[in-house]
C-alpha cells in the first residue's frame, strides 16, 4: 500500500532551513490538409530559415557587434535556406510624438552608416533577399517601454505600422510582415490586451496589403503553452509564430543579458530528465537525469532540492511517487519561487516505496511542487510514476526525457495549429553558444531534433541566429559552423 500523507498546516509542522551545403532545398512539407489556403502555401514555401539578429534589432545597427553585408543573402542561399528572418527595431528610429514620423531623409541620429535612414536599409534587404531568391519576414522588434506599458504607446505602435505597411504594399510576394516580436510583460499579465492590439494592428495593415502574409504569435515571449490565449482575427493571410528554448537552463546558459543567468556546463544528452511540456526546472544544488526510465536525483547537499513549476498558479491537489534509495525528504509546494515545504516529511530506502502527499492545503497560487533534502546523503534517490495533480490541469507524469520533452513541444504547437486550421512557424529557436563554452555537439544536436519535430509535423522555422551569438556562420573564419547547418538542412 502506498504512505499516504496528509496535508498539515505551517503551524503544524517543524521549522528547517531552506535555500533557496549547396544547392535549393525543396521547402518544408506541410501536413497533408483537402485545400491549402494562402497562409498554408506561404507557410511551405518558408520553409528552412535563419534570422538576421542582433544587427537591425540593435538601437543601431553594429551596436551589439552585428551588422549586415550583401554577401551574407548570398551564402544563406546558396547553403540552402528558404528565408530570413528581418528583426527591426523601429522604435528606436521613429519619433517620440504623434504622428512618430520614422524619417525618410537624413536621419541625424544615424551616423557611419552606408545609407541616411532606416527605410533605406530595410529596402536593400528586401532587395537583396529577392535577388537571393529567398522570403524575408519583416517584423517589429524591442520595444521594451510598450512591453511594460502597451496603453500609454498603443497609439505609437499603430503609427508605426501606418508607414511600415503602405510603404511595402507593393513589394513582391516574398516579403512576409510580423506584427510585433515577443509580447510579454504586461501582455502576459493580461493576454487580452495582446490579442486586442494584434487586431488593431491587422486592421492597419489590410488596408494597404488586404493579402499579405502576417506572422502573429502569442503572449508570453511567443511561447507554444501561450496559445491557447492567443485569439486571433478571422483571416486567410495569418501565420501563427511561436519560439522554442526549452529548456532554458541548457538553451541560455552563460546568456549574460538575463538578470539570473544559467549557470555554464548543462549538458545536452537526449535521456537526460526533461519535464513534460509546459512544466520548468526549479532545481536548486542537485543534479535530475533519467536513468534506466526513473528520474535521479543526486543531491549535493543537504537542503539540496528538485523543484518542478508549471508558469501559471494550478492549484495543487497531490503529488503520487515511487521512490528508492535511503534519504531522508520533505516535500511542499512552489508559491512564486519560494518554497513551503510543510506538507510531508518522508524517509525513503533502498527498497521502491509508494507516497501520496497530500497537497490541498497549499496555496491556491501555488505553482509546482518541491522535493528537498533533509540530511547530507551523498545517496541518489531515484523516483518512478512521478505524478504531480492540481486542479487546473488534473494529474501529469513529469518523468521524461529530454529529447521527448522537447519533441513534445513541438507537437504541441502542431497540434494547435491542427485544431485552430492556422499553419505555425517557429520564429526563434537555438542554443546559445557563450564564446564557444558550450559544445557545438551538444548545441547541434539540441537543435536537430527541433528540426527533425518540425518537419515532421510540416512547421517552417527560422533558426537564431546567422552571425552572433548563437551563429551558424563563424563571421570571423567566414565559414558556416558544419555540425549545425548539418542540423538545420539535414
Amino acid at each position: 500500500m502506498p504512505q499516504v500523507f496528509a496535508a498539515k498546516s505551517i503551524a503544524e509542522s517543524d521549522d528547517a532551513g531552506t535555500t533557496d551545403g549547396a544547392g535549393k532545398r525543396a521547402s518544408v512539407a506541410m501536413a497533408t490538409v483537402p485545400e491549402m489556403n494562402a497562409a498554408a502555401a506561404t507557410n511551405q514555401a518558408l520553409g528552412r530559415g535563419i534570422n538576421f539578429g542582433n544587427s537591425l534589432e540593435a538601437p543601431r545597427e553594429g551596436d551589439w557587434g552585428a551588422g549586415l553585408d550583401e554577401s551574407y543573402f548570398r551564402i544563406v542561399a546558396e547553403a540552402g535556406f528558404d528565408h530570413i528572418r528581418l528583426p527591426i527595431s523601429w522604435a528606436d528610429y521613429a519619433d517620440l510624438e504623434a504622428p512618430y514620423t520614422i524619417p525618410d531623409g537624413v536621419d541625424p541620429n544615424i551616423v557611419g552608416q552606408p545609407y541616411d535612414n532606416i527605410w533605406e536599409r530595410v529596402d536593400w534587404a528586401i532587395d537583396q533577399a529577392e535577388a537571393n531568391d529567398l522570403m524575408i519576414i519583416v517584423n517589429m522588434h524591442h520595444y521594451e517601454e510598450a512591453q511594460e506599458d502597451p496603453l500609454a504607446h498603443w497609439d505609437r505602435i499603430l503609427g508605426m505600422w501606418e508607414q511600415i505597411a503602405p510603404r511595402y504594399a507593393d513589394a513582391g510576394d516574398h516579403v512576409v510582415f510580423e506584427l510585433f516580436n515577443e509580447p510579454y510583460l504586461a501582455f502576459m499579465d493580461e493576454p487580452q490586451l495582446w490579442n486586442d492590439l494584434l487586431a488593431d494592428i491587422l486592421k492597419i495593415v489590410r488596408e494597404s496589403n488586404p493579402t499579405r502574409p502576417v506572422l502573429i504569435g502569442p503572449a508570453g515571449f511567443n511561447r507554444i503553452d501561450f496559445l491557447e490565449h492567443l485569439v486571433l482575427p478571422d483571416d486567410d493571410y495569418i501565420i501563427a509564430t511561436v519560439h522554442l528554448y526549452e529548456p532554458l537552463n541548457f538553451t541560455h546558459q552563460g546568456a549574460d543579458w538575463l538578470d539570473d543567468i544559467p549557470t555554464l556546463g548543462v549538458p545536452w544528452e537526449p535521456d537526460f530528465f526533461g519535464w513534460e511540456e509546459g512544466l520548468y526546472d526549479r532545481s536548486w544544488d542537485s543534479r535530475v537525469i533519467t536513468e534506466d526510465g526513473k528520474l535521479r536525483v543526486d543531491f549535493a547537499r543537504q537542503w539540496a532540492g528538485f523543484s518542478v513549476d508549471f508558469v501559471e498558479p494550478v492549484d495543487p491537489t497531490e503529488v503520487r511517487f515511487t521512490a528508492e534509495g535511503e534519504g531522508s525528504l520533505r516535500v511542499g509546494c512552489r508559491v512564486e519561487d519560494v518554497d513551503e515545504l510543510d506538507q510531508a516529511r518522508i524517509e525513503t530506502t533502498d527498497e521502491p516505496q509508494d507516497f501520496v502527499i497530500d497537497l490541498t492545503l497549499c496555496s491556491p497560487a501555488a505553482s509546482g511542487v518541491a522535493v528537498m533534502n533533509q540530511i547530507a546523503s551523498p545517496n541518489p534517490i531515484r523516483f518512478s510514476s512521478f505524478e504531480f495533480c492540481s486542479e487546473a490541469r488534473g494529474c501529469q507524469n513529469i518523468v521524461t526525457s529530454a529529447d521527448l520533452s522537447l519533441r513534445r513541444w513541438v507537437r504541441r504547437a502542431s497540434d494547435w495549429s491542427q485544431t485552430m486550421g492556422v499553419p505555425v512557424h517557429i520564429g526563434e529557436f537555438g542554443a546559445y553558444g557563450a564564446d564557444g563554452q558550450v559544445p557545438m555537439a551538444d548545441r547541434a544536436a539540441w537543435t536537430e531534433t527541433v528540426v527533425d519535430e518540425a518537419t515532421q509535423h510540416g512547421l517552417s522555422f527560422a533558426y537564431w541566429e546567422f552571425h552572433a551569438g548563437y551563429a551558424a556562420y563563424d563571421i570571423e573564419k567566414q565559414e558556416w559552423n558544419t555540425p549545425l547547418l548539418d542540423a538545420l538542412l539535414g
